[in-house]
């Protein structure tokens, strides 16, 4: 029993020396450096040429299945990994697998479209590119018009329709009290629609008017649409 132990050991030390002869500890310090590739990038504005702070970068090795990348993917099942640009529009990605297409993707909500690349990184070594991103410009349209509450109605409903393929914010201003809407903004994804639920408040109405009208005003990217809305008392 004992022989055996002994040759156990042997073994065992003669492995570890063995495995020690063909890598080296600096090997393992230097794992990430010599055998990953770095992606560095400069984000600018292509109506100013002015840089970006701010663009989110989410990035991720490319599957090769030709995968269709839409917004939900991005937030919710992959790219796990994402970094900032800096006040100079500057982004560090560090240690991908090199010779590996990877896909880089760029936001910056609300104001810009988004941006999608496909790179592979250059074994030991960072490379540098230059990326514009197109001001957005929201296309997006508002049902119905107009509103009209005759005494019997005391609620309206209106849709704000995304007809573009860039999400935007939006934001409500109204000129009256008496309208209340229960949502005044929020973010509407590409090819989306939200309701507005608009109510009238008749006491806040003045004494002795029998009809009354103001706007409300919807504000996205680049945009704004006008709806009146008349009340009867």
């Amino acid at each position: 029993m004992m022989r055996k132990g002994i040759t156990a050991i042997v073994l065992y030390l003669s492995g570890i020396l063995l495995f020690s002869g063909c890598i080296r500890i600096e090997d393992f310090e230097n794992y990430e450096i010599r055998y990953n590739g770095n992606i560095e990038g400069t984000v600018y504005d292509l109506s100013t040429n002015q840089p970006i702070e701010g663009v989110k970068v989410f990035y991720d090795y490319f599957t090769g299945d030709d995968e269709n990348y839409e917004d939900d993917y991005y937030y919710d099942y992959g790219f796990p990994d994402s970094t900032l640009t800096n006040e100079e529009g500057v982004f560090l990605v560090r240690n991908l697998m090199e010779l590996r297409k990877h896909v880089i993707m760029m936001r910056k909500w609300p104001g810009f479209e988004q941006l999608e690349t496909q790179l592979t990184p250059t074994a030991q070594a960072t490379d540098s590119y230059t990326f514009y991103l197109k001001p957005a410009v929201s296309e997006f349209t508002i049902e119905p018009t107009s509103l009209y509450f005759s005494k019997e109605v005391v609620s309206h409903y209106l849709v704000i329709i995304n007809k573009g393929n860039t999400p935007f914010n939006w934001t409500l201003s109204k000129e009256a009290d008496w309208i209340i809407c229960l949502s005044n903004g929020g973010t509407l994804a590409s090819e989306d629609a939200e309701i507005i639920f608009a109510e009238v408040n008749r006491a806040l109405i003045d004494e002795g008017t029998t009809e009354d009208s103001v706007t409300i005003s919807i504000l996205s990217t680049g945009d704004t649409r006008t709806i009146n809305i008349s009340v009867e008392k």
